[in-house]
């Protein structure tokens, strides 16, 4: 692996509020949490070798967003690939090209949707993810709720 990074925080999800801010709207006083969502970005070189390892890693980090580069699975590969607890929101891999491709993987209990976007000159692709039920704020890496 070259590269592993995370927005990280130091317990789960449903563990981890940000302290609450108090806010005025329409003069009454509303304190709101914020909660954080582990992302983690990870260039793999070939996936199919380092499996379990992987989950167990995502499972100790407690990520619910997985972005892997080069997973060096072929188009017929992808359909059968799965993790226990996460699902492949989205994956793409070069028909020319054995050592590139890139996936998103969530766990179960977030909904995702993603849909690509033809242009002229690119194709975009668009993700949106729900969250867990509980959590009404995300907190983003400046601090501020979204």
């Amino acid at each position: 692996m070259k590269a592993k990074t995370a927005i990280r925080n130091n317990s789960p999800v449903e563990d981890s509020p940000v302290p609450p801010k108090n806010i005025h709207k329409g003069g009454k006083k509303i304190s709101e949490i914020c909660y954080f969502i582990k992302l983690m970005n990870m260039n793999v070189q070939s996936i199919a070798n380092k499996k379990d390892s992987l989950k167990d890693d995502w499972d100790s980090e407690k990520c619910y967003i997985i972005c892997l580069t080069e997973h060096w699975l072929q188009k017929e590969k992808l359909g059968v690939f799965a993790l226990p607890g996460f699902n492949v929101a989205r994956s793409f891999c070069h028909a020319n090209f054995k050592r590139e491709g890139s996936m998103i993987i969530v766990r179960e209990k977030f909904k995702c949707i993603c849909v690509y976007v033809n242009t002229l000159s690119k194709q975009i692709l668009f993700a949106s993810t729900g969250r867990p039920q509980g959590i009404r704020q995300i907190h983003n890496a400046n601090g501020n709720c979204s």
